[in-house]
């Protein structure tokens, strides 16, 4: 068939196109790029110290509590008082994240292990433990493990989220009472933990020319970092982190590859994907195969802004424009 009956750019429709592979990139960049200047905390099971874990006059930070979830029994679901906990290894960075390798029921210990009744998933995104049989809710379960300090989302994240105030407080009443209330009422995937990062790529596009005789192009496009914090100090952190990559180059990641061949890190559930890889697998051959590049990236102008909001909640947004040589 002509070339002149066919569209430009798009072989498929559905395929992830540039404002979709743009965001993907800097997601999976700023996800990776965070762990690797120690955003991230380790929860560690203390030795006799914490008895009876959550309703404790001293609370142990890595007990688990029953969540309420109509999708399942009662005693199926624990989760710890962060979510977002990390999956990734070999962070570079002076210190690693802790592996999830089991956790302590009643204080019998249960390897990581998704098969038999005594078996459990662990979805990191939500921060959460699934057994396949359920657990008594007046258990103690304890689990060592890390979270990320700020939550990463693309634009096309679920559309309904609750903005959650004071997540890095164990003792936060509400998360004690039994099967939590307030926020905590609220299902894992629907509420955002703050310090938060939204990635959007804005339909904003500007081109030119890349070279004669032919259709290459220079595509510039913002991408928008809307920062969400409940401190003046996290806000500015995130603010600083994002407009220091004036000028920096980085390595695209070709989403469409990935989703063919099952490399995303984690499965539908928030599971570990045994087969996922890493951003530096996906882009770096001196880290893996390198055979997920997409393009290079370049971060060219950088704007930000203030966005008006009533304390504890503090905004602001940067502005982005990122280019990218096509054919």
């Amino acid at each position: 068939m002509s070339d002149l009956t066919k569209l430009s750019g798009t072989s498929q429709y559905g395929d992830p196109l540039v404002s979709d592979l743009l965001e993907f990139s800097c997601y999976q960049f700023f996800n990776w790029g965070l762990l690797g200047v120690g955003a991230f905390t380790n929860v560690t099971i203390p030795s006799g110290v914490y008895p009876s874990g959550i309703g404790s006059h001293a609370y142990d930070p890595s007990a688990l509590r029953p969540a309420r979830d109509p999708r399942y029994t009662a005693g199926q679901i624990w989760e710890g008082f962060r979510s977002n906990w990390v999956y990734e290894s070999g962070i570079e960075y002076s210190r690693q994240a802790i592996p999830i390798s089991g956790l302590f029921v009643n204080g019998t210990y249960r390897s990581n292990s998704p098969s038999g009744p005594s078996g459990y998933r662990v979805n990191y995104p939500e921060g959460r433990i699934l057994f396949n049989t359920p657990v008594a809710t007046g258990s103690v379960v304890r689990c060592a493990y890390s979270f990320k300090n700020v939550r990463l989302d693309m634009d096309d994240a679920p559309w309904f989220k609750a903005v959650q105030f004071d997540s890095m407080n164990p003792a936060d009443p509400q998360f004690q009472s039994p099967n939590g209330s307030g926020a905590w009422d609220v299902l894992s995937a629907n509420r955002v933990q703050l310090p938060a990062i939204v990635i959007s790529a804005v339909p904003r596009v500007a081109m030119e020319g890349l070279q004669l005789g032919n259709l290459s192009r220079v595509h510039y496009q913002d991408v928008m970092f809307h920062i969400v914090a409940e401190t003046k100090f996290d806000l500015k952190q995130l603010h600083d982190i994002v407009v220091s990559h004036w000028e920096r180059r980085i390595e695209g990641v070709d989403k469409k590859k990935l989703a063919q061949e099952g490399r995303f890190p984690l499965a539908y559930d928030g599971t570990l994907n045994p087969s996922g890889l890493s951003y530096p697998q996906m882009v770096d051959p001196a880290g893996g195969s390198g055979l997920y590049r997409w393009r290079k990236m370049t971060f060219d102008q950088i704007r930000s802004n203030e966005v008006p909001a009533k304390p504890p909640l503090f905004r602001a947004s940067v502005k982005a424009t990122i280019y990218v040589d096509l054919p």
